[in-house]
């Protein structure tokens, strides 16, 4: 096999390792111990975090959604059309926990906003952020994004 070809699997396989990893999450606790990584999906454009988790029957345990948005600003969720229920964790842009709406009732349209500005939010299923010790404070570390 010539070198230029070997060359180019090894680059696939490292690339395709890196993409791998950008989709897992993992959480701080206050003091920098590692609590949690989540796989996620992430929500980016309008119409993938106006729709979000609504319509879905379940969600994978250690899997998630994350939102990204441009800008930082107090956030507000509802779960109108969703049908898990879900703990909804707001994130400021360095990856701090800012707060966290846990146990949020499916097929409500009660507004679930975030204490501080927030520029990611997280929905998982409900009852993981206080089983796994994500609390205010703990840091969602970015792989980039």
């Amino acid at each position: 096999m010539p070198l230029l070809q070997k060359f180019l699997i090894a680059l696939l396989i490292l690339l395709a390792s890196a993409c791998q990893n950008e989709d897992r999450l993992k959480f701080l606790n206050p003091n920098g111990t590692l609590t949690q990584s989540f796989k996620v999906e992430f929500a980016r454009t309008p119409s993938q975090i106006k729709r979000g988790l609504m319509y879905r029957k379940s969600l994978p345990q250690g899997e998630g959604m994350l939102f990204v948005f441009p800008d930082s600003k107090i956030r507000s969720f509802w779960m109108e059309n969703t049908y898990i229920p879900l703990d909804i964790i707001f994130i400021d842009k360095d990856g701090k926990v800012v707060s966290i709406q846990a146990n949020a009732k499916p097929l409500t349209r009660t507004s679930r906003k975030s204490s501080a500005p927030a520029k990611f939010v997280l929905e998982i299923n409900a009852g993981l952020a206080e089983s796994f010790g994500i609390v205010p404070g703990s840091i969602m570390q970015k792989n980039g994004f």
